[in-house]
């Protein structure tokens, strides 16, 4: 009897990559979803992860971490087959592979005070963006005396 090759791909996202002081995925979700590694391409883990609510858009790069290397050096972006090949080779023998989304993310264009999605710093997670939002309101709120 042979071995399956279903395996659970934890996908990470809505998180953001910070570096305190070693590299780190933080703030993030994972969600489950089990794919055949004989057929498994970078265009499907894409469409995965849109099925969890992303537009092609917004997904700015996937990576998964190669095994028994530290976090910050096992990083590998998925961009082709050539990746997922490697992937499936490192991971034949393993149940579970992680893949990290890193997305653009939304945030208030100053200037304007309207919503835009932007391509970000990778160092810019999305707890330090609301923040930003909520403290360009007050300043708008202030400059304009909106509390009339």
């Amino acid at each position: 009897m042979s071995k399956s090759t279903t395996t659970c791909l934890y996908i990470f996202d809505g998180g953001s990559f910070k570096r305190v002081p070693h590299l780190l995925y933080t703030e993030s979700e994972a969600s489950d979803v089990y794919m055949d590694l004989d057929y498994m391409s970078a265009y499907d883990i894409k469409e995965r992860v849109v099925n969890l609510g992303y537009s092609k858009e917004r997904i700015k790069e996937m990576y998964f971490s190669r095994p028994d290397v530290p976090f910050e050096y096992s990083l590998v972006p998925i961009q082709s087959n050539k990746e997922v090949r490697e992937l499936i080779k490192l991971y034949s023998e393993s149940d579970i592979v992680s893949i990290y989304v890193e997305h653009n993310v939304d945030e208030i264009d100053k200037g304007k005070g309207v919503l835009v999605n932007e391509d970000m710093d990778e160092n810019i997670g999305v707890d330090s963006n609301e923040e930003a939002c909520f403290l360009d309101m007050y300043e708008f709120n202030d400059k304009y005396d909106t509390n009339d």
